[in-house]
């Protein structure tokens, strides 16, 4: 990401595919709400945990598209101002 150098991402897509695909977004939303996650104003279907971990959801026809993603600041490198 342009602007912060000491910040590491790991990135997850997972395809499930999933006869009721909107139940299926559903309850997975609904135990990532569970566990800490908060809508996030941006996408209907954007979670963010405060421990900077973003969950997003998609259908794709019979097929659910989840991705993961969780930024952290490598130790290695000093504190910025951003």
């Amino acid at each position: 990401r342009p602007g912060v150098p000491s910040t590491d991402v790991d990135r997850l897509a997972l395809a499930v595919r999933a006869p009721d695909a909107e139940a299926t977004i559903a309850a997975v939303e609904a135990a990532a709400l569970a566990a800490g996650y908060a809508r996030d104003a941006k996408g209907a279907h954007l979670l963010r945990h405060p421990d900077r971990i973003t969950l997003a959801s998609k259908r794709v026809g019979d097929t659910v598209v989840l991705h993961h993603q969780r930024r952290w600041r490598r130790p290695d490198e000093p504190p910025t101002d951003r």
